[in-house]
């Protein structure tokens, strides 16, 4: 969403001063990408319930071909963090082929604020979707929200952090390998946006059931100036007027503050439509989980690391992510035998899947995965 009317007199995170998330002076927030188009919305029947709930846009894959389909799923997992000790986790599984012994399955992972509309896009979805993309070349899409997320189970938002939702994510994978859906996936590959990204990070260190994974807008070294953009653009849920008293969820939900500019762009407003919340422990391991090199050294698996050229969130040295360390030294923090590729994409800030440079970075993935037999 764009953020330059954000002003930068916006209340900060006093309710959580006592969790170290205050923000330590006023930022404004900038624009992710300040050129995205104005679009047209898609019709009101591009919104409609299909078999994969009212929220998806998956119907869009299901008319791309004969024999494609969407099919809804929960996965229960078992975490410390979660409430009971157990939670669910919603996915969207689309395929455009027969899956067979074969076939290849991206499990997708959304940011912070985000949920899996990210990468189904309702709006221009041959621009914009990359599980129209991915599943016109032929390879399975796993949508999955996130703990906390979507459609999936709101646990604990003190515990859940990175690592903790990376334990439910590789107990997913296990499933998907063991044949418990119907279909036994040999190789399963993870695709994580920036949060999303981190616990891609997390779920496919060594041992891992992934294959490989791609990560887009998240690097190491978050600066403290990226902190305080991330702190300024939330407020608690429950001071949120359209979530009411949090809607129920328990204490240490954000979400994205509303901003007095009525929408710039189709993106603008399907963004704020589908927004979604962030967790206590998330925003409390972001700086932290940017600074263990240990992390991404303990992956042994191929990956793709993506930045847009205009990501505001992490390049703010140079401003310009062809120039800046946050890019350009990205593959120091993997092993040197790691297969670590890195792609720079034009037209693009932060949310990726919604800039006009969109369809560089879904060609590139393609290429990236089908070049090691993927």
């Amino acid at each position: 969403m764009t953020n330059s009317s954000l002003s930068s007199s916006t209340p900060r995170l006093s309710a959580y001063a006592g969790n170290d998330l205050a923000s330590t002076r006023d930022i404004p927030v900038p624009d992710q990408f300040a050129e995205v188009p104005t679009l047209a919305l898609p019709e009101p029947r591009a919104l409609a319930t299909g078999e994969c709930g009212p929220r998806a846009v998956s119907a869009t894959v299901r008319k791309a071909g004969s024999v494609a389909s969407c099919r809804a799923y929960r996965f229960r997992v078992a975490s410390s963090a979660a409430i009971d000790g157990t939670m669910e986790l919603f996915g969207e599984m689309s395929t455009q082929h027969e899956i067979d012994e074969d076939s290849t399955l991206i499990l997708l992972l959304a940011g912070g604020s985000n949920n899996s509309s990210y990468w189904d896009w309702p709006l221009d979805p041959e621009r914009h979707s990359f599980v129209r993309h991915a599943t016109n070349a032929g390879f399975v899409t796993l949508n999955l929200d996130r703990p906390g997320y979507g459609k999936s189970d709101r646990p604990d938002p003190t515990r859940m952090d990175f690592r903790a939702q990376a334990e439910a994510v590789r107990q997913v994978m296990a499933q998907l390998k063991s044949g418990a859906i119907g279909h036994r996936f040999k190789k399963v590959v993870v695709n994580g946006n920036s949060m999303g990204g981190m616990v891609a990070w997390h779920s496919v260190v060594d041992p891992s059931p992934a294959d490989a994974v791609i990560v887009s807008g998240v690097g190491h070294g978050l600066s403290d100036l990226a902190m305080d953009m991330v702190l300024n653009a939330l407020q608690p849920v429950e001071e949120h007027p359209s979530f009411g008293l949090g809607c129920g969820l328990l204490p240490g939900y954000f979400i994205r503050r509303l901003s007095p500019a009525l929408p710039a762009s189709g993106h603008d407003l399907y963004t704020l439509l589908f927004q979604d919340t962030v967790m206590l422990a998330e925003l409390k391991a972001i700086k932290p989980d940017s600074e263990n090199v240990e992390i991404t050294k303990g992956i042994r698996v191929p990956v793709l690391f993506a930045l847009g050229r205009h990501d505001l969130r992490w390049c703010t040295t140079t401003g310009d992510c062809s120039t800046d360390p946050v890019f350009l030294n990205e593959p120091q923090k993997y092993r040197p035998e790691t297969d670590v590729t890195t792609f720079l994409v034009p037209e693009a800030g932060h949310l990726i899947n919604k800039d006009p440079g969109a369809h560089f970075f879904f060609e590139k993935t393609i290429a990236w995965l089908q070049e090691r037999g993927f």
